[in-house]
């Protein structure tokens, strides 16, 4: 069995189903017992860091997390009514806070994340106002931050991947994260 785990955070805006993945290496090889308890600490430690930044039209219904080889597999609905905090008029659904997750190494690409939907008072001139910046620098740092869970630590990770979409097993510690800006972007529909 392999040793890098992807979660994949479902949510919904405006009748569309949107996904975030988020990779994390655990060092040993998974199993169900780990890859479980890593959705379900990721679902108490992370995501009340995106419902701090997205709107309240914005609902996580799912956390789906499995050891990249498909050996090991946890599947979790969330309760209802876990929403994002930010109120006020709402965006259009490909707006999004963007940001870069740095690499390792050089010689590779950073990574790049991005949540949504946005409350149109957090945004003036197509700038993040004051009151919000504080909650995208806590996202950024939680991006970087190791999730530890009674079964080991998972450390956030960029992959590779092939023209197949397998992982090349080329993995890139996150060392450090930081709020780029808005942006735009549409392939995070769920189809």
């Amino acid at each position: 069995m392999g040793r890098y785990a992807q979660v994949v955070l479902f949510s919904t805006h405006q009748g569309q189903t949107f996904q975030n993945r988020f990779f994390y290496d655990h060092g040993s090889s998974l199993n169900f017992a780990k890859v479980d308890a890593l959705g379900n600490v990721f679902s108490s430690q992370i995501i009340p860091f995106i419902q701090n930044i997205v709107h309240t039209d914005t609902t996580f219904t799912r956390v789906l997390t499995t050891e990249l080889d498909g050996m090991a597999l946890s599947d979790r609905s969330l309760p209802t009514g876990i929403m994002g905090n930010r109120g006020g008029q709402c965006l259009p659904p490909f707006t999004v806070w963007a940001f870069r997750l740095d690499r390792s190494f050089a010689g590779r690409r950073s990574g790049r994340k991005a949540f949504g939907a946005l409350s149109e008072q957090d945004i003036t001139d197509g700038v993040a106002v004051v009151g919000v910046i504080p909650f995208l620098d806590q996202m950024a740092t939680e991006l970087t931050q190791n999730i530890s869970t009674t079964e080991g630590d998972f450390t956030p990770v960029l992959l590779q991947f092939d023209a197949a979409g397998l992982p090349t097993g080329l993995a890139q510690v996150v060392t450090s994260a930081s709020y780029v800006r808005v942006s735009t972007q549409n392939s995070r529909k769920g189809f």
